[in-house]
């Protein structure tokens, strides 16, 4: 028995992919780490940083900004800013995040691609999602279930809901940094 469990240990070891993730989820308690990825800018030109909240039984993304214990998330139609259970998305190789161009509509046209998931809610999938309305980055979570009902994101306290939005996604073979809005 022992002899079987080496060689098939031989066997992964030698034949199975060198495979590791290139990105993690970090605790966050108000000091972000040098290798916490941004999604881009806002309107004061501060970056905004992408996190995650366990919150309700729920993991949900939402959006951290530097010297802030905050994170910033939608929840039942109004942003809720929550300072416990927060997580911050980390890579040393964000240059290979990819954000793409999307809606509601075609979003199932994204199969073939590597999206990051961003949170859990029961029945749903629930990505992370951005959109730039005029010099403003906005980020937020974009719920699919059999559909995708679009991107959920905050701005003065109250829900936005997008049909059109930019989603998340890690491409392995991505060599360069793609330009932050």
């Amino acid at each position: 028995m022992k002899s079987l469990l080496l060689v098939c240990f031989v066997v992964i070891a030698t034949h199975g992919k060198n495979y590791f993730e290139e990105y993690c989820w970090r605790d966050y308690e108000g000091v972000l780490p040098e290798d916490a990825v941004s999604g881009g800018l806002d309107t004061s030109g501060k970056l905004i940083f992408i996190g995650q909240v366990l919150f309700e039984g729920m993991l949900i993304p939402g959006k951290i900004f530097r010297n802030d214990k905050r994170i910033y998330i939608e929840w039942a139609g109004m942003e809720k800013a929550l300072e416990a259970n927060i997580k911050v998305l980390c890579s040393s190789h964000a240059y290979k995040f990819d954000w793409l161009q999307t809606s509601n509509a075609n979003f199932y046209l994204l199969h073939d691609k590597i999206l990051i998931k961003g949170g859990y809610e029961p029945n749903f999938f629930t990505y992370i999602g951005r959109i730039k309305i005029g010099e403003t980055v906005n980020i937020g979570k974009v719920i699919c279930a059999s559909d995708c009902l679009g991107l959920y994101t905050t701005k003065n306290g109250s829900l936005n809901l997008y049909t059109h939005f930019q989603v998340l996604a890690y491409n392995p073979l991505m060599e360069h940094a793609n330009v932050i809005w």
